[in-house]
């Protein structure tokens, strides 16, 4: 197992990338151009001992507008399961985006460790 069994539910970013879509296809890239749609995909696993119940997720200063984005409600994760999730945004603004994804961004997780919960990658939208 990947996971400790012994402990609580603890919800990790495994990966975090940032770049555009190619039809349904996410393709990676720091550079975009404004005519692509804008994206990020990353994966996150429970690498805890229990289920982490339903969770949401935020990414701070997105490529629309600067804004942050907050997710639905996401499904619980059961001990070593994982789930990838793309996030489209269609029309991006020209410039450069530091963007923060934050799992559990409301806190719902009772986790084993908070400090695995944040990632933060670049996306830069030329014209």
């Amino acid at each position: 197992n990947d996971y400790n069994s012994n402990d609580d539910a603890d919800l990790e970013i495994v990966s975090f990338e940032v770049g555009r879509m190619n039809g349904s296809s996410f393709r990676e890239d720091d550079t975009i151009d404004e005519n692509d749609d804008a994206a990020v995909q990353f994966t996150v696993k429970n690498v805890g001992g229990e289920s982490t119940g339903t969770w949401k997720f935020e990414i701070e200063n997105t490529p629309d507008d600067g804004d942050d984005y907050e997710s639905k409600t996401q499904p619980s994760l059961r001990p070593g399961q994982s789930s990838t999730i793309t996030v489209k945004f269609n029309n991006p603004d020209i410039g450069k985006y530091k963007m923060k994804l934050v799992v559990d961004s409301d806190d719902d997780v009772d986790e084993e460790e908070e400090d695995n919960n944040d990632e933060t990658e670049t996306l830069e939208v030329e014209d």
